[in-house]
C-alpha cells in the first residue's frame, strides 16, 4: 500500500510541472534606435528592452528596462518596465522611426530625473550594436 501511495504522488508531482515555455514572438523586429549619440532604445529577439533618453545638457536621464508588448484589443505598441505593471509608454512605429508617447502615468515620471521627459522623443534605426547604449557609468544598458 506505501508502495502505492509513494507511484501515486510521484506521478501527480510529475504532472504538475508546467511544460516548457516555447520562446516568445517579439511585438517589433529586434534593433537599436537611437537619438544624438547617447540617447536610445535596444529591443531584443524577444521583445526585452531598455532605454536612456539624456537631456539637453546631457547629465539627466530617462532610463528603464523592460519588454515592449502589442497591447490587447487595439495592438498598440508599449513598453512596460520590469515590475511595474503600472507604467506604459506608448511606442508609435513609422518605418525606421520609433516615437515615444507619454507614460500616460505618475508611474512613468518615476523613470526620468530632471527635467527630461519620454514625451514625443523620436528614435531613429541604426546599425549601431546594442554595445553603442551607455548608462551614466559607461555600463551597455542592452
Amino acid at each position: 500500500m506505501r508502495y502505492l501511495v509513494g507511484v501515486a504522488a510521484l506521478a501527480l508531482t510529475a504532472c504538475s510541472g508546467e511544460a516548457p515555455s516555447e520562446p516568445m514572438e517579439a511585438p517589433i523586429e529586434a534593433g537599436v534606435w537611437i537619438d544624438g549619440a547617447q540617447s536610445g532604445l535596444c529591443i531584443g529577439d524577444g521583445g526585452e528592452a531598455a532605454f536612456i533618453l539624456y537631456g539637453d545638457e546631457g547629465e539627466a536621464n530617462c532610463m528603464a528596462e523592460g519588454r515592449v508588448n502589442r497591447l490587447a484589443g487595439d495592438g498598440a505598441l508599449a513598453f512596460v518596465p520590469r515590475g511595474d505593471e503600472q507604467c506604459r509608454i506608448g511606442l508609435h512605429e513609422e518605418g525606421d522611426t520609433i516615437t515615444l508617447g507619454s507614460g500616460g502615468s505618475a508611474a512613468c515620471s518615476y523613470y526620468c530625473g530632471g527635467d527630461v521627459t519620454l514625451e514625443d522623443r523620436s528614435l531613429s534605426r541604426s546599425d549601431a550594436t546594442d554595445r553603442a547604449l551607455v548608462d551614466p557609468a559607461g555600463d551597455s544598458i542592452c
